[in-house]
């Protein structure tokens, strides 16, 4: 069984691929604003910037994905079933479980699909 933590690097490269929201429809009416995060976040960061902190322009859209991914949670894990797969499409395996770590009112929280 493979996890894979979703971090927030990851996740900007998600939203600036436009086959993303080919593959994850779902995630359809946050493409604008995800493609604009990757070019804003690319843009300050020359790209190179694993880590670095700066992720206040990318801000909007990574919470945005995150309150989308738990709105759907409640509905139907199922329906994430197309992330994992466009995950599996851009790294050796796909994943089994995704974890994302993030905080929701100040304390930590994991999403697990």
């Amino acid at each position: 069984m493979s996890e894979l933590n979703l971090t927030k690097d990851i996740i900007i490269d998600m939203l600036g691929d436009a086959e993303f929201y080919e593959k994850c429809p779902h995630f359809l009416h946050m493409k604008d604003q995800g493609l604009a995060c990757y070019n804003a976040y690319i843009q300050r960061t020359g790209g190179n910037c694993t880590k670095c902190g700066s992720y206040s322009v990318a801000a909007p859209a990574l919470i945005e994905f995150v309150r989308h991914i738990k709105k759907l949670q409640n509905v139907d894990v199922g329906i994430l079933e197309p992330v994992k797969d466009y995950i599996g499409s851009r790294r050796p395996k796909r994943p089994d479980t995704v974890h994302i770590r993030h905080k929701y009112d100040g304390k930590p929280e994991v999403l697990t699909f």
